[in-house]
Protein backbone atom coordinates (compact mmCIF):
# COMPACT_ATOMS: atom_id res chain seq x y z
CA UNK A 1 0.00 0.00 0.00
CA UNK A 2 2.94 2.40 0.81
CA UNK A 3 4.48 1.45 -2.36
CA UNK A 4 1.44 2.22 -4.54
CA UNK A 5 1.14 5.65 -2.19
CA UNK A 6 4.31 6.64 -3.38
CA UNK A 7 4.26 5.80 -7.03
CA UNK A 8 1.10 7.71 -6.92
CA UNK A 9 2.29 11.02 -5.59
CA UNK A 10 5.34 10.60 -7.80
CA UNK A 11 2.69 10.64 -10.97
CA UNK A 12 0.78 13.53 -9.25
CA UNK A 13 4.14 15.17 -9.29
CA UNK A 14 5.09 14.53 -12.76
CA UNK A 15 1.84 15.30 -13.93
CA UNK A 16 2.52 18.92 -12.07
CA UNK A 17 5.59 19.87 -13.43
CA UNK A 18 4.62 19.46 -17.17
CA UNK A 19 1.25 21.15 -16.59
CA UNK A 20 3.81 24.01 -14.85
CA UNK A 21 6.49 23.48 -17.88
CA UNK A 22 3.68 23.65 -20.16
CA UNK A 23 2.06 27.15 -18.96
CA UNK A 24 5.95 28.41 -18.50
CA UNK A 25 6.45 27.96 -22.52
CA UNK A 26 3.02 29.28 -23.28
CA UNK A 27 4.00 32.24 -21.55
CA UNK A 28 7.65 32.69 -23.04
CA UNK A 29 6.15 31.98 -26.61
CA UNK A 30 2.99 34.39 -26.44
CA UNK A 31 4.58 37.68 -27.14
CA UNK A 32 5.68 39.68 -29.92
CA UNK A 33 9.17 40.05 -31.34
CA UNK A 34 9.99 42.77 -33.51
CA UNK A 35 13.34 43.57 -34.99
CA UNK A 36 13.59 46.76 -36.97
CA UNK A 37 16.73 46.75 -39.61
CA UNK A 38 18.58 49.67 -41.68
CA UNK A 39 18.62 48.32 -44.91
CA UNK A 40 22.37 47.56 -46.23
CA UNK A 41 22.79 51.32 -47.82
CA UNK A 42 20.56 53.55 -45.70
CA UNK A 43 22.37 55.39 -42.92
CA UNK A 44 19.32 55.93 -40.95
CA UNK A 45 19.35 58.70 -38.15
CA UNK A 46 16.06 58.02 -36.04
CA UNK A 47 13.66 55.08 -36.28
CA UNK A 48 10.60 54.94 -33.98
CA UNK A 49 7.56 51.94 -33.76
CA UNK A 50 4.66 52.74 -32.41
CA UNK A 51 2.04 50.44 -31.09
CA UNK A 52 -0.47 50.45 -28.57
CA UNK A 53 0.46 53.82 -27.14
CA UNK A 54 4.02 53.15 -26.76
CA UNK A 55 7.44 53.97 -28.69
CA UNK A 56 10.22 51.68 -29.28
CA UNK A 57 12.94 54.00 -30.83
CA UNK A 58 16.37 54.13 -31.72
CA UNK A 59 18.74 57.27 -32.72
CA UNK A 60 21.38 56.10 -35.54
CA UNK A 61 20.92 53.02 -37.75
CA UNK A 62 23.78 52.20 -39.52
CA UNK A 63 23.78 50.10 -42.70
CA UNK A 64 22.61 46.79 -41.78
CA UNK A 65 22.28 47.92 -38.00
CA UNK A 66 19.32 46.99 -36.53
CA UNK A 67 17.45 46.90 -32.85
CA UNK A 68 14.56 44.51 -31.22
CA UNK A 69 11.45 44.82 -29.13
CA UNK A 70 9.21 42.56 -27.48
CA UNK A 71 5.81 43.49 -26.19
CA UNK A 72 2.58 41.20 -25.31
CA UNK A 73 -0.36 41.88 -27.84
CA UNK A 74 -3.37 43.40 -26.54
CA UNK A 75 -5.60 43.33 -29.26
CA UNK A 76 -5.85 44.27 -33.27
CA UNK A 77 -3.64 46.40 -34.15
CA UNK A 78 -0.79 47.73 -36.37
CA UNK A 79 2.84 50.06 -36.43
CA UNK A 80 3.07 53.44 -37.16
CA UNK A 81 6.43 54.15 -38.43
CA UNK A 82 8.44 57.27 -38.47
CA UNK A 83 12.20 57.44 -40.12
CA UNK A 84 14.27 60.09 -40.46
CA UNK A 85 17.41 59.43 -42.71
CA UNK A 86 21.11 60.53 -42.51
CA UNK A 87 20.14 62.73 -45.36
CA UNK A 88 17.29 64.35 -43.55
CA UNK A 89 14.76 63.16 -45.59
CA UNK A 90 11.51 61.94 -43.17
CA UNK A 91 8.99 59.69 -43.71
CA UNK A 92 6.04 58.02 -41.68
CA UNK A 93 4.36 54.92 -42.70
CA UNK A 94 1.52 52.29 -40.85
CA UNK A 95 2.39 49.04 -41.40
CA UNK A 96 1.45 45.34 -40.61
CA UNK A 97 -0.88 43.61 -39.05
CA UNK A 98 -0.89 42.36 -34.81
CA UNK A 99 -2.92 40.32 -32.98
CA UNK A 100 -4.10 38.78 -29.43
CA UNK A 101 -3.05 35.05 -29.47
CA UNK A 102 -0.90 34.65 -32.41
CA UNK A 103 2.59 34.82 -31.57
CA UNK A 104 4.59 35.96 -35.01
CA UNK A 105 8.19 37.30 -35.16
CA UNK A 106 7.77 40.69 -37.14
CA UNK A 107 10.97 42.55 -38.92
CA UNK A 108 10.60 46.01 -40.49
CA UNK A 109 13.20 47.15 -43.07
CA UNK A 110 13.31 50.58 -42.99
CA UNK A 111 15.65 52.88 -45.53
CA UNK A 112 15.45 54.52 -48.87
CA UNK A 113 11.98 56.09 -48.27
CA UNK A 114 10.54 52.54 -48.07
CA UNK A 115 9.58 50.13 -45.12
CA UNK A 116 9.36 46.39 -45.57
CA UNK A 117 7.58 44.06 -43.70
CA UNK A 118 7.41 40.41 -42.87
CA UNK A 119 6.12 38.30 -40.15
CA UNK A 120 6.99 34.56 -39.01
CA UNK A 121 6.39 32.06 -36.91
CA UNK A 122 10.34 31.28 -36.19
Amino acid sequence: MRRFALLLGGVATSVVIVAFAAVAWMGVCSGQVVCVVANETSQVADVSVGIYGREYAVKGLSPGGSFSFEFEPAADAHYEIEVILGSGARYKQEIGYVTSGVSLHHRIIVGDGAVEFTATTE
